[in-house]
């Protein structure tokens, strides 16, 4: 099972005048809580007019699956705000589906049981999908070779928060391509399936915040599948809205950092060498912010801020690492708790 090795990503003339294939937009609705409303707006809006703008070439209608926990949200208010800043409706099927005491991987998972359609897209509901985001992603994939496409996120340009966190955040700056090209990864926000493929591989349910998408990614490699990238497919993510939420981000980057490499089977049998780890972790970040810096839209008058939030960032980030590493179960005691992490 998996991909030829011939896999040719060029788009012939031929598929780029064919209908898109049906697609399932399933959007978690766990970060619509933690974030500010009117970002969950604004996706839906941009989303809206995109299907709109591009609905001549459907070859069959589409749907929405809008997951959401009943325990965080009112289900009839989930329904009621979709509806009234989703301007086209009648354009595609919408399912509004309760997951009882389900988180965001979790989420995805039912959304793909409940959807129909051949192309399976995640998304998210704290993100903005820039102009073309659905017509990139869609036109990826009429390719019949391409199993699994994500695009590119980044953080807002409009604020010393995200221009300061884009320095030190997971995901890269702009890329160069503006094309499909291969790469090891992608993020659960903004990625597309196959739908067999995508049932295959569903998200691996263990006690971390972030990570299931390194495991699934991992997985689909090792069976012969390639991932690619659509630079051109971008949307904006959310920055945390006040201290407590940036301080829950910090903290679970830190708490997960060591959990995922303790999934890699990476020991530290000692202090030493939990210090050491630590030590070239933070290394590493600082590195890849000051090579980022070059690119960066920070003025000089903003450098004292986003140093400030930086470094903040790492200090934060560092204490998770230390709380991982004496306390294993840090996610069940979170969980437990009702502890709401701005992830």
């Amino acid at each position: 099972m998996g991909n030829s090795s011939k896999l040719s990503t060029k788009i012939t003339c031929e598929n780029i005048g064919s209908k898109f294939s049906s697609f399932s937009i399933i959007i978690e609705w766990e970060n619509f809580v933690q974030s500010d409303a009117r970002h969950a707006s604004l996706m839906l809006q941009n989303l809206s007019k995109q299907i709109n703008q591009i609905s001549k070439k459907f070859s069959s209608k589409s749907e929405i699956i809008v997951v959401f926990n009943p325990k965080d949200v009112d289900s009839v208010l989930v329904k009621k705000f979709v509806e009234d800043n989703f301007s086209f409706l009648p354009l595609v099927d919408f399912k509004f589906i309760p997951g009882f005491g389900l988180h965001y991987y979790e989420l995805k998972n039912l959304g793909v049981k409940h959807s129909s359609n051949d192309l399976i897209i995640f998304f998210d509901s704290d993100v903005t999908p820039e102009d073309g985001w659905l017509e990139e992603m869609l036109q990826s994939f009429q390719n019949p070779d391409i199993k699994v496409v994500g695009g590119t996120t980044h953080m807002p340009n409009d604020s010393i928060m995200g221009k300061a966190l884009a320095l030190v955040w997971f995901t890269p700056r702009k890329s160069k391509y503006n094309k499909l090209f291969e790469v090891d990864h992608f993020y659960a926000n903004n990625v597309a399936f196959r739908r067999k493929v995508c049932q295959s591989h569903p998200f691996p349910q263990i006690n971390q915040f972030h990570g299931q998408c390194n495991i699934v990614a991992d997985k689909l490699r090792k069976s012969g599948f390639k991932i690619f990238s659509q630079p051109k497919s971008r949307i904006i993510h959310d920055v945390p809205q006040n201290a407590k939420d940036f301080v829950s981000w910090a903290l679970t980057m830190g708490l997960d950092y060591v959990a995922i490499r303790r999934l890699r089977n990476v020991t530290w049998s000692s202090g030493l060498e939990q210090y050491k780890f630590k030590n070239s972790t933070v290394r590493q970040l600082i590195s890849r912010s000051r090579q980022r810096l070059h690119y960066s839209s920070l003025k000089s008058k903003d450098y004292p801020a986003a140093t400030f939030i930086v470094l903040s960032y790492f200090i934060i980030m560092g204490i998770g690492m230390m709380i991982s590493f004496v306390r294993p179960n840090y996610y069940s005691y979170i969980r437990k708790n009702n502890w709401k992490m701005w992830t």
